[in-house]
Formats: structure tokens, C-alpha cells, sequence
């Protein structure tokens, strides 16, 4: 078992959705790793982190690919990293942007 917050030493993080969702990858976002998962499910809070995470096939077959390309290139990492820092700056969390996400659902 791993402590949450040693999740955050890793540089790369696989979120998988199990029985249902995961809903840790809001919380997996704050820290400085890059993330990866597939788009199973869609969230309240995904227009604001767009492309701040990276998406994979439902199926994981291109996980060892983009993880190689991502340990050769870590400009393109620190590049999602960033994002993922800019969105949460932005008040992607914010009780303001969750009440206008809801509204513009509805």
C-alpha cells in the first residue's frame, strides 16, 4: 500500500477507474507529477484541466508507448505539469467555476 502523498515522488501517475470511477484525479492533479488516464468517464471539473492530463485507450495499449516518448522528452512532461499548475491558478476548484460548469450543464 502507498501513502497518497508519496504519490507525488513519482513522476509519472496512472489513474484507473475500478467498480466506478476513481474521482482521485482532481487530487492527483495538484501535485507535480504528470497524469495519465483513459477516458472512461467524463467529470464536472474536465473543461477546466483540458489537456492537463494526458488520455490513454480504454484498453492501455498505448501506455508503455507514451510513457517512453515522456521519459525522452521531458520538456513534453513538464509541459502537462504546467498546464495542470495554470488550471488550478485559474480557480479550476473553485466554488465559482464548479457553480458555472453545473450551470452551463443544465
Amino acid at each position: 500500500m502507498v501513502a497518497f502523498t508519496d504519490f507525488f515522488k513519482f513522476k509519472f501517475l496512472l489513474d484507473l477507474d475500478g467498480a466506478g470511477s476513481s474521482f482521485r484525479l482532481p487530487s492527483l492533479m495538484i501535485g507535480n507529477s504528470v497524469v495519465l488516464r483513459p477516458n472512461t468517464y467524463t467529470y464536472w471539473w474536465h473543461p477546466a484541466f483540458k489537456g492537463a492530463w494526458i488520455p490513454l485507450a480504454d484498453d492501455l495499449n498505448d501506455l508503455v508507448h507514451i510513457v517512453n516518448r515522456l521519459q525522452q522528452n521531458d520538456t513534453l512532461a513538464k509541459r502537462y505539469t504546467k498546464k495542470t499548475e495554470h488550471a488550478i491558478n485559474r480557480g479550476a476548484f473553485s466554488h465559482l467555476h464548479e457553480r458555472q460548469v453545473w450551470l452551463e450543464m443544465l
